[in-house]
């Protein structure tokens, strides 16, 4: 797994309706020359760059390389440009090791997930790439975005995140967040030891390893990507979590 924890700013051709992360609608800023062309209200956006700044580089719209520190890209396929001004649009993520953060999405790199912004999500759809996308529990990509949680249920055992639920404790990672588990969970943030599989499901004493349920064709990666839990909590997951998770 990469660590590109640099960031990524744009330029280049079309644009697309989006916000800040405030949700406000995004300021204009200067763009690269060659297509740099904004369309409808969605101001500052083109189709290799946002406002916030993420970009993108290569890909079908030939997004341009030439500041970038580096083109996270196999050959002329689209990848992310990484600059120095912008640490948040891209961050190592997308794994039982590394989760996802709430409210984020997961971009596939060459060989692997990592945790990205709305803001380039939205890149890689206009540059026809939404094959590559996933969500923060890696389920398929459906085109919906997500919005933040106005309630938080009380389920017994389990311990709701992000939006109105209670935050994480230390060490823990709230994530997983999707259109089919609509609300996050907290789970183990960079310890080997609690992460499992479901090949290999063996956790410490006292835990066990819970695996979320995704559509067919993503739960070979979903399974690849368990957390090690408390045991009580792994069965109140597995009976109550709204989406969908089993305790192994």
């Amino acid at each position: 797994m990469r660590a590109l924890l640099f960031g990524l700013v744009l330029g280049c051709g079309g644009a697309l309706e989006s916000t800040t992360p405030d949700g406000s609608l995004g300021d204009g800023g200067p763009h690269d020359a060659r297509s740099d062309q904004a369309i409808g209200d969605a101001t500052g956006w083109t189709t290799c760059s946002s406002p916030n700044g993420a970009r993108v580089c290569k890909g079908p719209n030939q997004c341009p390389t030439s500041d970038c520190m580096l083109c996270e890209s196999s050959g002329s396929a689209l990848g992310i440009c990484a600059t120095s001004t912008n640490s948040a649009q891209l961050t190592v993520g997308c794994s039982n090791l590394w989760p996802c953060v709430d409210g984020r999405y997961c971009i596939n790199l060459s060989l692997d997930y990592e945790s990205a912004s709305e803001d380039l999500v939205r890149l890689f759809e206009a540059n026809d790439a939404s094959a590559r996308l996933r969500y923060a529990d890696l389920s398929d990509w459906t085109g919906q975005y997500l919005s933040i949680p106005q309630t938080c249920p009380a389920l017994p055992g389990l311990r709701l995140c992000g939006g109105p639920c209670p935050t994480c404790g230390p060490g823990e990672v709230c994530s997983g967040r999707s259109p089919l588990h609509p609300y996050s969970r907290c789970v183990p943030n960079s310890n080997a030891q609690l992460a499992c599989t479901r090949a290999k499901p063996q956790c410490p004493m006292g835990t066990q390893c819970s695996v979320l349920k995704v559509q067919p064709d993503a739960q070979a990666l979903a399974d690849h990507e368990g957390s090690c839990i408390p045991t009580a909590e792994c069965l109140a997951m597995a009976s109550s979590y709204p989406g969908g998770a089993e305790c192994l």
